[in-house]
């Protein structure tokens, strides 16, 4: 419940706006001074509460924006900023990656449709997993065009930094074929 109302601020607002709005209407049909100190003191709890949501990330607010930096990474053809992103561990994934862009020249990259993001803080190191669409503009050997794809990309979190250890890509359908 924590992390719904630290990952979206709008959803805090409306439920503090109509708190302070109940409170606000007793005070109005009442007229006693507890409801509308009531409805002052909710106010300003709402707007700092608001205030300190927007100023913390969560575990996965911090994934969503690195999925997003290493998109703008691929787009850019900065494959080397890319792969600094990768756990020392992913030797087999850094080669598959590296194979796997060798050849292509990207114009845009995109992640369309972030399905989950699961953040398992219980094991040493701390893992997540990311399930999202992507779609990519690209040319190689001859064929240029738009490829949409789903993603799960696996993390490890080294001090406070996430790492890509391992990824599966598929068609764009196996993002709503997958539970999960």
């Amino acid at each position: 419940m924590a992390s719904f109302f630290l990952e979206s601020p709008i959803w805090l607002g409306m439920t503090g706006g109509v708190i302070v709005a109940i409170a606000a209407y007793v005070w109005s049909q009442t007229g006693a001074k507890s409801a509308l100190f009531a409805a002052a003191g909710l106010l300003v709890l709402t707007i700092l509460l608001v205030m300190i949501n927007i100023q913390v990330d969560t575990e996965r607010e911090s994934v969503t924006k690195l999925l997003h930096e290493i998109a703008a990474h691929v787009e850019a053809n900065e494959y080397e900023k890319v792969f600094s992103f990768m756990h020392e561990a992913a030797g087999s994934a850094v080669s598959r990656a590296r194979s796997e862009l060798e050849n292509i020249e990207f114009t845009d990259a995109r992640v369309t449709r972030i399905k989950d993001i699961t953040v398992n803080n219980s094991t040493t190191p701390p893992t997540a997993i990311a399930e999202f669409n992507a779609v990519a503009k690209l040319s190689t050997r001859g064929f240029a065009g738009t490829v949409p794809r789903f993603l799960k990309v696996y993390f490890r979190r080294v001090d406070d930094r996430w790492l890509i250890y391992d990824y599966e890509h598929d068609a764009p359908q196996a993002g709503f074929q997958r539970d999960g």
